[in-house]
């Protein structure tokens, strides 16, 4: 992926090691990971991120997301393999105070866009928690269709695809 991609309001970069600090604020915060699994302390965090950082390239693993004017942290996107597969996943994570301003869904069709575009994916699949409506509502306007419940990170989650085609439209 570009060291660096946008959309409107977000800045998309890659994450760099002072980026633990957020990741460990999102990840300790009991409401961002209602739908996710249990918070993590520290040391639970530190490995997530490493493990983060490890994945993210040029073209895959996790972009940190700015607010292009305050400069703010909002959360992350990503593109990564999907749970013991070869598919690619759509992820994304947002600080609370990010939540409701549709921010999740311009991060994502900007990550979408990105894939298709530039990494010339014809498919991309997300993975949702049944009770997680307001993730599926943002899969949902972007264009990802609801193909079946599965099981994938040791729980049942509701597996989504999108097609180029039917994004490109």
């Amino acid at each position: 992926m570009k060291k660096m991609i946008e959309s409107d309001r977000l800045i998309l970069r890659m994450p760099k090691k002072d980026d633990y600090y957020f990741f460990h604020r999102l990840n300790c915060d009991e409401e961002v990971m209602k739908y996710i699994g249990p918070v993590m302390d520290r040391s639970e965090s530190k490995e997530y991120f490493e493990t983060a950082m490890a994945i993210s390239d040029e073209k895959y693993g996790y972009r940190i997301a700015v607010d292009k004017i305050t400069a703010e942290f909002v959360g992350w996107f990503v593109l990564k393999n999907l749970d013991k597969t070869s598919e690619i996943e759509l992820g994304y994570r947002l600080m609370k105070k990010y939540w409701n301003l549709g921010l999740a869904t311009e991060g994502c069709k900007t990550m979408v866009n990105y894939a298709f575009r530039e990494l010339k994916l014809n498919r991309l699949v997300a993975v949702v928690p049944p009770e997680h409506i307001n993730s599926q509502s943002v899969l949902t306007k972007i264009g990802f269709k609801f193909i079946t419940v599965a099981e994938y990170y040791d729980k049942r989650l509701n597996y989504y695809e999108l097609r180029k085609a039917q994004f490109m439209i």
